[in-house]
């Protein structure tokens, strides 16, 4: 009789075990799609994102790429997903007939980013027409990314200034910017 309750604690005690067990593995097997990371976006993760394509990507495309989202909002015209972490939201909408992306926005925020920027440098500076890679040379990493079908907002900001900066999403070129400052 001693025996069998051993063998059924045994048995109880395996099964509490393999549960977590399994939860793990799975974790690990699906952390292989392209998620929506917590810092700054890599350039790998802007690549993605801007790869999107109103009415062209699928919905199929974005499981690949980003996994299965956070949230998932259901409407009788449209599907809702949003993909969530610290700093970043990223909310894919899509039509619910043909599971084709109709909208999307993506916000990344950078706590660890600050620029003080003088008048002076965006006065003189030619930020019209500069393009991505020499904005980030001369100004860094923004402290805001807005991305949406059409454009992208950089935002840098400090206690006592904000330069936003916008994007056109086919040339990567400036196209227009703002800056903001108060005085001390």
């Amino acid at each position: 009789m001693i025996t069998q309750l051993n063998n059924v604690a045994r048995v109880v005690y395996a099964k509490r075990l393999l549960l977590p067990v399994l939860c793990f593995m799975l974790l690990a097997i699906s952390g292989s799609k392209q998620a929506i990371s917590a810092s700054y976006p890599s350039e790998t993760e802007r690549e993605e994102v801007i790869a999107i394509k109103v009415d062209k990507t699928t919905k199929a495309e974005i499981l690949n790429r980003f996994g299965q989202p956070d949230i998932v909002n259901i409407s009788p015209e449209r599907i809702v997903w949003e993909y969530k972490s610290a700093g970043t939201r990223f909310n894919i909408i899509l039509d619910n007939d043909n599971g084709l992306v109709r909208d999307f926005t993506f916000r990344k925020q950078n706590t660890e980013a600050s620029v003080l920027l003088k008048p002076a440098e965006i006065e003189n500076s030619e930020l019209k027409d500069m393009d991505v890679k020499a904005l980030i040379a001369k100004y860094g990493k923004p402290t805001v990314m807005d991305v949406s079908p059409t454009e992208e907002r950089w935002s840098y900001r400090s206690e006592v200034s904000t330069l936003e900066v916008f994007i056109d999403r086919q040339s990567e070129l400036v196209k227009d910017f703002s800056y903001r400052y108060a005085k001390k």
